[in-house]
């Protein structure tokens, strides 16, 4: 579519390596050679330090298992082309999408990210946000009146009828005007009402507190941090003025008749009586992406006609949409219509800088050839592993052995469940306190005092909490005996409560019925587990594979990281995730030993 139309004996097996290529050894831009595939350094590189940090493993041998890892997502990607797993419409579209956002980063990087300066100042003056987490409590509603009577309701210290939400803001990780409009606020002061999406936000700062990490040390030890956050902003602001000299004389418009064709058909999908059937947006596209709207279901009908006279069909935008790297996880059906024609605006935005890119040149640069085919080839990989899944059947009696022989393992820890009354002054709170001493109902005071309701239900003011639950309140609740109220206490910086335990469940196995599914899975798993391990055994001796090892060396681990996604494709990660392989798995043994 386009606008013009495992850690022991791995150290044993790095001195064993037998490589299995007479060819001409690799230079140091290359890592691993897999037949006529190359794995650059700078590929590695960047795979090695996007894997979890939570490997307890040797620097040495968490490189020597993402080289297993990439040898094995190789040796899957060409089993899916035997397979012809390639000839899906899915896995097409995929990789031409994938291409795209390939030359969307090339574009970036020399139209946008190369232009753009953080001076000493600003990274001082974003430092202090960084180094402190804001607690907020907030409110939403769909006009501003709404908004201004939970501002009005909060500051006579009464509970607004709209669900109280909490977040704990940290630096570059909200939209700038959020983040300016809560670091400005006092501990307790409120905020106007802020407009974002179509809706308007009310905050109330509950308390400031120094970050678990950041605050641990200065802006030197920081900078590229704080720095890295600073240029994504820039970008954005950045991006929106070449946007607009791109797109002049670009305009579209989008048909409402179709419009509401496809809104209807997403809701349907997506929602069941209003709401989301999964939170997860990759699912959503992987649903959209196996339910095809055929020209009888208007997939020919025109949806967005372009100034040069570009078409955009139902039937084309439906399959985008189950690859594009925007999520559609909007709550409600209502969030979903207006959501959607901001992800529509984003589509062609890539689109137009993409077409820019190609006539730039921008897709022939090694780096984007490199990115499309690394993210195709995993892909693939990642098609081999879900056909094996699907093949790995489990009998329900073997989940109930499973289930029965691991049942020690699958333990719900203590619950108590409390009836909280939550209150801004302390004086309330003794006040209710001895009201409460003379008899009074805590349920009847939690319902008409308490400002921080979980149960949004009016006939339960409880609440089931662990020992880590709510503050204080959970400690508090698991020094007390069934019956016994609390003395007011202090909950936070701006709130006090007293509790009440109602009744104690001690640890105990979950039901069969709430860990049934997962033990299925595992069992299911272990037999892909097998068949991949199956597979590779058989096949590895026949890939003419060359590790670069003085190469590899050199290389710099720098303790891994999280997922982090790309900020502007929220569905994207850095780098593309695979399982990760063993290098003690008896297929590498026997490929690095030569045996």
């Amino acid at each position: 579519m386009s606008l013009t139309s495992t850690s022991r004996g791995i150290s044993t097996l790095l001195s064993a390596i037998v490589l299995m290529s007479c060819s001409k050894p690799l230079g140091d831009d290359a890592i691993i050679r897999i037949n006529d595939r190359m794995i650059s350094t700078g590929q590695f590189r960047i795979r090695l330090n996007s894997l979890p940090n939570t490997l307890q493993l040797s620097a040495d041998d968490i490189k020597e298992t993402l080289v297993c890892t990439l040898i094995a997502e190789a040796i899957l990607r060409d089993k899916a082309v035997d397979e012809k797993l390639d000839s899906l419409e899915r896995i097409h579209l995929l990789r031409d999408q994938y291409a795209k956002e390939a030359v969307y980063e090339e574009w970036m990087d020399a139209e946008v990210r190369s232009r753009i300066t953080i001076e000493p100042e600003e990274l001082a003056r974003a430092y202090e946000r960084f180094k402190e987490v804001r607690s907020v409590a907030f409110w939403t509603a769909d006009d501003h009146r709404k908004a201004e009577e939970i501002r009005r309701s909060i500051a006579q210290g009464k509970p607004p009828a709209q669900e109280t939400q909490f977040k704990d803001i940290e630096f570059g990780e909200s939209l700038e005007s959020v983040e300016d409009a809560i670091f400005a606020l006092r501990d307790g002061e409120i905020s106007e009402p802020l407009l974002i999406d179509g809706q308007f936000y009310v905050f109330e700062l509950l308390k400031r507190q120094p970050h678990p990490q950041h605050a641990t040390h200065d802006l030197t030890y920081w900078k590229s941090s704080v720095e890295k956050s600073l240029r994504a902003r820039k970008e954005v602001s950045l991006v929106a003025g070449t946007l607009d000299a791109l797109m002049k004389g670009k305009q579209y418009s989008i048909n409402r008749k179709a419009y509401d064709i496809l809104i209807n058909r997403l809701t349907m999908m997506i929602f069941d009586d209003g709401r989301l059937k999964a939170e997860d947006p990759e699912f959503i596209q992987q649903e959209i992406g196996t339910r095809e709207i055929s020209p009888g279901d208007d997939a020919g009908r025109l949806l967005i006609s372009f100034s040069d006279g570009g078409e955009w069909t139902v039937g084309e935008v439906w399959k985008s949409l189950s690859v594009c790297p925007y999520p559609l996880n909007y709550g409600t059906p209502e969030k979903l219509r207006h959501g959607l024609l901001d992800v529509l605006r984003k589509m062609i935005l890539l689109e137009s800088i993409v077409e820019d890119g190609r006539n730039k040149g921008y897709e022939n640069t090694r780096e984007a050839r490199e990115q499309a085919r690394m993210w195709f080839d995993n892909v693939l990989a990642q098609a081999m592993l879900t056909s094996y899944r699907k093949s790995a059947t489990v009998d329900e009696s073997e989940v109930v052995e499973y289930y029965d022989s691991t049942k020690q393992f699958h333990l719900q820890p203590e619950l108590r469940k409390i009836v909280p009354v939550i209150v801004r002054e302390m004086a309330t709170a003794e006040r209710l306190y001895n009201r409460v001493l003379k008899g009074a109902d805590v349920d009847e005071i939690s319902r008409n005092y308490s400002i921080r309701r979980i149960s949004q239900k009016n006939d339960d003011v409880g609440a089931v909490v662990t020992r880590d639950t709510w503050g204080e309140i959970g400690k508090v609740a698991f020094s007390l005996k069934p019956g016994q109220v609390s003395g007011p206490f202090r909950n936070s910086d701006t709130t006090y409560a007293i509790v009440k335990l109602m009744d104690i469940r001690p640890p105990a196995p979950y039901p069969f019925d709430d860990v049934g599914g997962r033990l299925r899975s595992i069992l299911e798993e272990r037999r892909v587990q097998k068949s991949v391990e199956d597979l590779l055994v058989q096949v590895v001796k026949t890939y003419d594979i060359e590790i670069n090892r003085p190469a590899l060396k050199k290389i710099e681990y720098l303790g891994g990281g999280l997922a982090v996604r790309k900020s502007h494709f929220p569905l994207r990660n850095a780098v593309p995730s695979f399982p990760l392989f063993s290098p003690n798995a008896p297929w590498y043994r026997s490929f690095v030993t030569g045996r």
